[in-house]
This record gives C-alpha cells, sequence and structure tokens, in this order.
C-alpha cells in the first residue's frame, strides 16, 4: 500500500516537472518575444511621432495661408469700401451743389 503511494505521488511529481517544463519554455519564449515586440512598438511610436509632427506642421502653413487670405480679403474689403465712398461722395456733389443759390 506503501508503494501505491508512493508511486502515486511519484508520478504526480512527474506530471508536475512536466507542467512547469512547459511553463518554463512558455517563459523563455516571451523572454525572447519581449524586445521584439519592444522594438517593433518602439520603432511603430517613432513613425506614429513624426506622422504627427508632419501632420502639425502641415496645419501650421495651412493657419499661415489661411491667415494671408484673411489678410488679403481684410485689405481687398477696405480698399472697395474707400472705392464706394469716393463713388458715392462723386456722385452726391454732381447732384447736390455746394451753395445752391449761387
Amino acid at each position: 500500500m506503501f508503494t501505491n503511494e508512493q508511486k502515486e505521488l511519484e508520478e504526480y511529481c512527474q506530471s508536475l516537472y512536466k507542467e512547469e517544463l512547459k511553463y518554463l519554455k512558455v517563459s523563455n519564449q516571451i523572454k525572447q518575444t519581449l524586445p521584439k515586440v519592444a522594438k517593433f512598438t518602439s520603432k511603430k511610436k517613432q513613425k506614429l511621432n513624426k506622422s504627427l509632427q508632419n501632420l502639425l506642421q502641415l496645419h501650421n502653413q495651412a493657419n499661415v495661408v489661411v491667415d494671408k487670405k484673411i489678410e488679403i480679403a481684410s485689405k481687398s474689403l477696405q480698399i472697395t469700401q474707400n472705392l464706394l465712398k469716393q463713388i458715392v461722395a462723386q456722385e452726391l456733389s454732381r447732384e447736390l451743389p455746394l451753395f445752391p443759390g449761387k
């Protein structure tokens, strides 16, 4: 009876040892894979940062263009307003004499 229990215990220990070997193998695979994953992730992060920098640069350039267009439109509007004032003043001076009695 003692030998049966001893045999069962030995088999159980062997099965535990086999399981431990499996886990060690997986653990080693993970240890080997992690640096590769980290390197891959780092490269992707660098590419993403570069893309974001490019996008920000394009955004800033677009803002400069928009600001210039607003500036040009503002000047154009100002010139148009001045011309309209001159035209209205000329038309009014033709129709209404400054000194009507003379």
